[in-house]
């Protein structure tokens, strides 16, 4: 029995419909192999090989740079670290001399009123004089303050920490000193004090300098 019309028509749209499909996937097949033949092609290859070769040495050139800047800073760590051993040195000896003189003279004029006393051969307006000029000395002087904080900002060491604050204590208490008998006692301590303090911050230095410890400012 011949199918009725629309059976046959059915049967043509779907025959059409499937025709459609085929060309459908087929130009699809054909663009994608195109896409990959232009992204294999030797020019495009060459392009992108040059992109990622520029990329990688910029790379390398930025982490090269940051090397270079590291061991710069390093270098200028330590050599600053060097300068302070020397400046704080200078420092603190010019300042403790200055302080244990001014501090003898504060202790005696303390005790002598009289304008006819006189200390170690000197007139009593002389060694007035001398403690004023000493106090403006000491005013005009770089104080330990400013050299401690120079030094724990470099040096990271337990033992210099610790010596910085021996000596910053040996100071203070020199401040307090109210006869000259306990001057001098004060003033041996601190030069003990600060002897240690030179080593440990020379040893430090030491392992900075061999790679075997990292302090400074960074």
């Amino acid at each position: 029995m011949p199918p009725a019309e629309e059976d046959r028509t059915r049967i043509r749209e779907e025959t059409f419909l499937r025709e459609e499909i085929r060309k459908e996937i087929a130009e699809t097949t054909h663009e994608k192999k195109g896409l990959f033949a232009i992204l294999n092609s030797p020019f495009i290859i060459t392009v992108i090989a040059g992109l990622a070769l520029s990329l990688l040495s910029q790379m390398f050139v930025r982490a090269n740079a940051k090397k270079e800047e590291a061991l710069a800073q390093e270098k200028a760590n330590r050599e600053k670290m060097a300068s302070i051993i020397t400046s704080a040195a200078n420092d603190i000896s010019t300042y403790e001399s200055m302080k244990g003189s001014w501090q003898k003279r504060k202790a005696w004029l303390s005790g002598h009123t009289s304008e006819n006393d006189e200390w170690h051969g000197r007139s009593h307006s002389d060694v007035y004089a001398d403690y004023y000029e000493l106090w403006k000395m000491m005013m005009q002087a770089r104080k330990p303050d400013a050299v401690f904080a120079e030094i724990r900002s470099f040096y990271c060491g337990d033992d210099v920490g610790r010596l910085v604050g021996k000596l910053a204590g040996a100071l203070d208490a020199l401040s307090g000193a109210q006869t000259e008998d306990a001057v001098e006692p004060l003033i041996e301590e601190m030069d003990r004090i600060f002897e240690s303090l030179v080593a440990a911050m020379g040893m430090e230095l030491r392992r900075v300098t061999d790679g075997k410890r990292v302090c400074g400012l960074n």
